[in-house]
């Protein structure tokens, strides 16, 4: 029974193997015969075409949101984000909390979005009705 079983088995691989094998040759043919069609109707070969940039704008929004869902409480937790308590996010500061938070993508322009034009980042670029709170805790002390 075992021998019978085993020399099935071995039938079904070998099936298998010859379809795989069938289908990949179908799927380069395909592959070449689509390309040669784009060039034959297109007169030229085919291009890639770029991806649109985001915006700045975009960046800044993406990111601001990410940081809220991270950072609920964002003015709690600014004193640890600002690693030299000068009340602002430099750019060396800025690259660990995007991994800390899971943020990726063009960061430099990021930074740039938030920052506007600025070479850092304050609490009031991420959350603007916290903007008079900072400078008021700044003026006291």
């Amino acid at each position: 029974v075992n021998a019978k079983w085993s020399q099935q088995y071995a039938t079904i691989q070998k099936e298998s193997a010859r379809r795989r094998q069938a289908l990949s040759a179908v799927r380069d043919r395909l592959r070449t015969s689509c390309a040669a069609m784009s060039v034959i109707l297109a007169g030229k070969p085919p291009q890639r075409t770029p991806r649109e940039e985001p915006s700045p704008s975009f960046l800044a929004s993406a990111f601001r949101k990410v940081l809220k869902r991270h950072y609920p409480f964002l003015q709690r937790e600014w004193q640890a984000m600002d690693t030299n308590d000068d009340g602002r996010l430099t750019f060396a500061e800025f690259l660990p909390l995007c991994r800390r938070i899971g943020f990726e993508g063009p960061l430099r322009k990021v930074f740039e979005a938030v920052a506007r034009g600025k070479q850092w980042i304050e609490l009031g670029d991420i959350e603007p009705e916290l903007a008079g709170g900072q400078q008021r805790a700044e003026e006291e002390a």
